[in-house]
């Protein structure tokens, strides 16, 4: 009897020390959640929210999303055209490439809605559309030229075919598909597609709009911001392709982050000669800065870490962060492979800025 009692008394307290075990370790880990600052780590949960997805999320990305490089001549292009069977929308900066719009007038021609919005002063340029804007006139294809209140330039460049959205940093000219450095991203999903078909009609209108889904970045809105979160997110490295660097608070970020140790490759367009004015571009704060000779470096890029990387129609310049018509998309993990695999052949092949 006293054995079995002894026995009852030791399962007892053996299951009252575990208690007050749990307890205690509740205690300490409410005073430690207590010690952080819950606002800051909500705010940093929210900004990487957009840069790291969940494991779903990767599976769906990596299933969907497509990437082509150019240069590339244009028949797989012309292909995805062809498919078109309810609708077509494209906004872009500059086209000239004639087996293109013959491509559009074929789409019209079978019954495709196609509607085009095209910058109507391209800078430096003023006549480069003028082919293509009489061209659609002549054969009654629903054409607008901007005249927007929100923003100076249409710079961006995305169309729309039925269920399926394409984002690029190149025009539809024959350099792009010739000579140019240039990438394509192609996906299906229904949200960002709602969300482009909202920005192209509200351009046709000349109205305000905001974007919803932290994967796509539309400007002028907050690009300057998400772009600086986005680089600083780094742990390791970041391999930039860039045409056009002349803003003066991205190029002092970069050299803050150089700063930290973390290695910064930034591929030059060699043509671009205003780059040789700015002082703060140089050896002396970093020193990874290439040019490309060949091909012609048009395409507009950030890779991270080689697991993140943002595709747009940005330039770091103050007109392109801040005035112009602007878009470009995040992606992540094995949808980025082609293009870190790119930039490290072109990074081979650069030279010394």
């Amino acid at each position: 009897m006293m054995k079995y009692l002894y026995t009852i008394n030791k399962d007892m307290f053996s299951k009252i020390r575990f208690g007050i075990s749990i307890i205690l370790f509740g205690i300490i880990g409410l005073f430690l959640w207590k010690s952080f600052d819950i606002a800051e780590y909500r705010e940093h949960h929210a900004q990487i929210s957009s840069e790291r997805l969940s494991i779903e999320n990767k599976q769906i990305f990596e299933k969907e999303v497509h990437i082509r490089v150019s240069p590339e001549k244009e028949e797989w292009f012309i292909e995805y055209i062809n498919w078109a069977r309810k609708e077509i929308r494209i906004a872009l900066y500059m086209f000239t490439l004639p087996s293109l719009m013959e491509a559009l007038l074929r789409a019209k021609n079978r019954g495709v809605d196609v509607k085009i919005i095209l910058e109507k002063n391209p800078y430096n340029a003023v006549s480069t559309n003028r082919e293509a804007s009489q061209f659609f006139r002549k054969n009654n294809i629903s054409f607008y030229e901007t005249d927007s209140s929100y923003f100076t330039f249409m710079h961006a460049k995305y169309m729309i075919i039925d269920d399926m959205w394409i984002i690029s940093t190149g025009n539809w000219t024959r350099s792009t598909f010739s000579s140019n450095r240039d990438f394509f991203v192609f996906w299906e999903n229904t949200i960002i597609m709602q969300d482009l078909k909202d920005l192209f009609e509200r351009d046709l209108l000349d109205k305000a709009w905001n974007w919803h889904d932290s994967r796509i970045l539309v400007w002028p809105t907050n690009a300057r911001e998400r772009i600086l979160q986005f680089v600083h997110s780094s742990i390791h490295e970041i391999d930039i392709y860039m045409p056009e660097l002349t803003d003066t608070g991205i190029i002092w970020e970069l050299q803050k982050i150089c700063s930290q140790g973390k290695m910064i490759h930034i591929l030059l367009d060699q043509k671009t000669e205003n780059m040789r004015k700015e002082e703060s571009i140089s050896h002396k704060w970093c020193p990874e800065i290439r040019e490309m000779k060949h091909p012609s470096l048009h395409a507009k890029a950030i890779i991270v870490d080689k697991e993140r990387a943002f595709i747009g129609s940005f330039n770091f310049t103050k007109n392109s962060l801040e005035n112009n018509r602007e878009i470009g998309i995040f992606i992540y993990w094995n949808s980025i492979k082609n293009i870190v695999n790119t930039f490290q052949k072109d990074w081979k092949k650069s030279v010394a800025f």
